[in-house]
């Protein structure tokens, strides 16, 4: 991007994790915080740190549309 005049370009990429409709609250809720330790752990960090890779864990209401 640099090449073409734009300095400032951050690419990203989106992951996410889906679950069939009607899985309980909790459920979700559990998946969801585990997958944070994992995306927060010293090796995954390491990994993702040798890739130049940035991961934010989000929860659902943080992406919900409401």
């Amino acid at each position: 991007m640099a090449e073409a005049g734009i300095n400032e370009h951050f690419p990203t990429q989106w992951w996410g994790v889906s679950a069939p409709k009607g899985t309980p609250r909790p459920i979700i809720d559990l998946v969801n915080a585990e997958l944070g330790k994992v995306v927060q752990s010293p090796d995954v960090l390491e990994l993702f740190d040798n890739l130049g890779v940035f991961p934010e864990h989000t929860t659902r209401s943080a992406c919900s549309r409401s």
